[in-house]
């Protein structure tokens, strides 16, 4: 059986992509601005 992509999991696939680099580069803001607060980094247990 051959695996067809259809053209809505592509877009799912990219908005996907987009959003996780979206989400990494507020990450990365957001321990950027605590380096520079010295905000100390606390680890969250689960």
């Amino acid at each position: 059986m051959q695996f067809i992509l259809q053209p809505w999991q592509l877009y799912l696939t990219l908005l996907a992509g987009w959003m996780n680099r979206e989400q990494q580069q507020v990450i990365e803001y957001l321990r950027t601005e605590n380096h520079k607060t010295g905000t100390p980094s606390r680890s969250i247990l689960w």
